[in-house]
């Protein structure tokens, strides 16, 4: 992910549980940089968070 421009999410929508992804530039994300997973550790894989970002309807 340290080379990416953007990151994808996926959530679900409380009233209907329909899942929706999103596509959030890496600018607007606060990357965590704590995941060691075995296997995973070549992909740039890390957790993030995302706050206050505007979602359309």
């Amino acid at each position: 992910m340290l080379h990416a421009q953007y990151v994808h999410s996926l959530a679900v929508v409380e009233d209907t549980g329909e899942p929706r992804m999103f596509i959030t530039p890496v600018e607007d994300v606060k990357m965590l940089g704590n995941w060691e997973v075995l296997g995973l550790r070549a992909t740039g894989s890390i957790d993030y968070a995302i706050e206050d970002v505007f979602v359309p309807s």
